[in-house]
């Protein structure tokens, strides 16, 4: 990786925004004591190590070493170049050597300040492009499970729609099934009926039939009577001629009471006949209104069945928004799986990062045990590393407390989902009931 060579009022200005105050004549005029702070600002601010750590490590080499005094400049400044080329080599500054702190240049200077301040300002670029982008991975990923479990509540929800359609077609199919039985039966009745009316008007013809005999029975009685007072009035005129009018009137009144008496057995039957007759009326009345009633229940099993495609047309509008759910999921998918590849990709590179990282921590942790040779520069090793753990540690931390405010945030919005479908839920059941209501009439 290469950086541009900036210029020294360029330079000047830049790492006063980063938070270094330095002038142009540490870069023009160098010299060992303006520049060593500036490299060491850099190394604290990646490696939390300053002055005093690197003081502290040189002298614990010089304690088990003769002749101190003598060394202790050389031990310093070798601690110090050690330590800064490992920074050096992470701002892919290869070329780094003992004079460039010792015997500085100002176009060395102005070379490695360059290399420095890009690779820092990259690096924060850098992290708060990852962060932007984890944060982003972590909504998506909340998306997806949102969507997720809101697809699976409406796949429950429209298994239990498809689940109450069916007992509904079965009531239905039960309902056609009584509707034709109903109809069947009243099919039957309406020809029973056409049978009792045949039968009613020739049981009329025959009661008309009889009461006509009847009229003419009191005729031929009245005649008779008539008759009998006539001969009463002439019984003295002519007794040989009254009685045989006599026998002529017994023979005929003989006549008469047999016609009577038949006339009283017609009467006898058509009385029979009559109450037959009403009982017939009043059972095709009982019919009549059972064939209404059963009529008003078709009528009725009708509006169910008009009632039942409204909930039909329901469940399709309901598949239709499920359907454009599915879609939108699989668009939200599709497009996840585009931001988990760059996640990934970017994943890849911060490993590289991270590995490279390493190596060259490691490496710098060779170069300490190769220069202290001192249990107490791997305690203060161990201590600088555990305080960057510390301050990643916190980073988590922030993360997992951010992650915990957008997972309520995400809970919030289930529920109100969740409420949404409760009630439409209940208008389901509400036209269930009806439904049921009509079924039960």
């Amino acid at each position: 990786m290469t950086y541009p060579l900036l210029s020294t009022p360029d330079l000047v200005q830049a790492m006063q925004g980063i938070g270094l105050q330095i002038t142009s004549d540490a870069i023009d005029q160098p010299s060992t004591a303006k520049v060593i702070p500036l490299y060491v600002w850099f190394l604290s601010e990646k490696t939390q190590l300053n002055l005093e750590d690197i003081s502290v490590a040189s002298q614990a080499q010089l304690d088990i070493m003769d002749d101190q005094e003598i060394f202790k400049e050389a031990i310093y400044q070798g601690t110090l170049f050690e330590t800064l080329d490992q920074i050096m080599k992470l701002a892919c500054i290869e070329d780094f050597t003992f004079r460039d702190i010792r015997d500085p240049r100002p176009t060395r200077v102005r070379k490695i300040l360059s290399a420095l301040i890009n690779f820092h300002l990259f690096e924060a670029e850098q992290l708060d492009v990852l962060a932007a982008l984890e944060e982003q991975a972590e909504d998506v990923v909340r998306t997806e499970q949102d969507l997720i479990k809101r697809k699976a509540a409406m796949q429950a929800a429209a298994a239990r729609r498809e689940a109450a359609l069916d007992e509904q077609r079965a009531q239905a199919a039960e309902l056609e099934a009584l509707n034709n039985d109903l109809k069947k039966q009243l099919y039957e009745i309406r020809v029973q009926a056409k049978a009792k009316e045949g039968e009613l008007s020739e049981n009329k013809k025959r009661r008309d039939k009889t009461q006509e005999a009847q009229q003419r029975v009191m005729r031929l009685v009245a005649e008779h009577q008539a008759e009998a007072t006539r001969l009463r009035t002439r019984i003295v005129q002519s007794p040989k001629r009254v009685k045989r009018t006599l026998k002529d009137l017994t023979a005929s009144l003989a006549q008469t009471k047999a016609q009577i008496t038949a006339y009283e057995l017609k009467k006898r039957d058509h009385l029979g006949r009559c109450a037959a007759l009403k009982r017939y009326e009043a059972d095709l009345s009982s019919v009549i209104k059972l064939a209404d009633e059963w009529a008003t229940e078709a009528e009725e099993a009708e509006e169910a069945s008009l009632a039942l495609e409204a909930v039909m047309q329901a469940k399709e509008r309901g598949d239709e928004r499920s359907k454009e759910l599915n879609l939108r999921l699989s668009q939200m998918q599709r497009r996840i799986g585009g931001t988990r590849e760059q996640l990934e990709r970017q994943g890849k590179i911060a490993e590289d990062n991270r590995n490279k990282m390493r190596k060259q921590m490691a490496s710098l942790q060779q170069t300490y045990e190769g220069l202290l040779k001192d249990r107490q520069t791997a305690d203060l090793e161990t201590a600088s590393v555990q305080k960057a753990v510390n301050v990643k540690e916190a980073e988590i931390n922030e993360l997992v407390r951010s992650s915990n405010d957008d997972t309520m945030q995400s809970e919030a919005f289930y529920s109100e989902l969740r409420d949404e479908l409760f009630a439409y839920g209940a208008r389901l059941h509400k036209a269930l009931d009806q439904i049921g209501a009509y079924c039960a009439k």
